[in-house]
C-alpha cells in the first residue's frame, strides 16, 4: 500500500481536527501493530493444520449455502464436454 493510506489520512479531516485525527490513527496502527507481533509466534504454534482444514471446510460450506439459488447445470455440462 505504501504512503496511501497516509497521504488519505492526513486528507479526510478538516483542518481544524488534522492533528489529531492522525496521531489517533498511527497510535491505533502502532498498538495494533504491536498487538500482531507479540502474538503471532503463539499463534503459528497454536493453529494447526487439523484446525486450518476444519475452518477452511466451514467457510466453503458457508460459501456453498449462501449461493444454493445458483443454478449449476452450466458448470455440470462444461465438465461433460468432450473437445475435438
Amino acid at each position: 500500500m505504501g504512503p496511501m493510506p497516509w497521504t488519505i489520512n492526513s486528507e479526510i479531516y478538516p483542518l481544524w481536527a488534522r492533528s489529531l485525527g492522525n496521531s489517533l490513527a498511527t497510535s491505533v496502527n502502532w498498538a495494533s501493530n504491536l498487538v500482531v507481533s507479540m502474538t503471532f509466534l503463539s499463534l503459528t504454534e497454536a493453529i494447526t493444520k487439523q484446525v486450518v482444514v476444519v475452518v477452511t471446510f466451514l467457510f466453503h460450506l458457508n460459501l456453498d449455502s449462501n449461493n444454493t439459488s445458483y443454478n449449476r447445470t452450466p458448470i455440470r455440462a462444461l465438465s461433460t464436454c468432450t473437445w475435438g
